[in-house]
């Protein structure tokens, strides 16, 4: 038929949307059917270049400490705070608890 100009190069390019600022496209598997949702629009969420690899590691963890997030990304105590204290107010994490067992949720 045609209609695939090459193997596997789909999921390549939708890998590239993030980078490009859209919003992550979701995978469901729904019995014998893959759904896809591809967002149109660009997310009003632009993470900064130094935040970007933190904000990855809370993606992938689901939750972090400030100390976690710390050793994750090699940035100090104040600078983690502040980078996921940013994310609170983009509404992009949930602040759980005080001190130093504070936790940051993925939203």
């Amino acid at each position: 038929m045609g209609l695939v100009e090459e193997r596997g190069f789909g999921i390549e390019e939708l890998s590239k949307l993030e980078e490009q600022g859209y919003q992550k496209p979701e995978f469901d598997l729904d019995g014998n059917l893959l759904k896809i949702t591809i967002y149109r629009g660009i997310s009003d969420f632009q993470v900064p270049n130094q935040e970007l690899k933190g904000y990855n590691e809370l993606k992938h963890h689901k939750v972090l400490t400030s100390a976690q997030y710390m050793d994750l990304t090699g940035v100090s105590e104040r600078t983690s705070r502040r980078h996921l204290n940013d994310l609170v107010k983009a509404n992009k994490a949930r602040k759980q608890g005080d001190g130093p067992a504070t936790e940051y949720h993925i939203i």
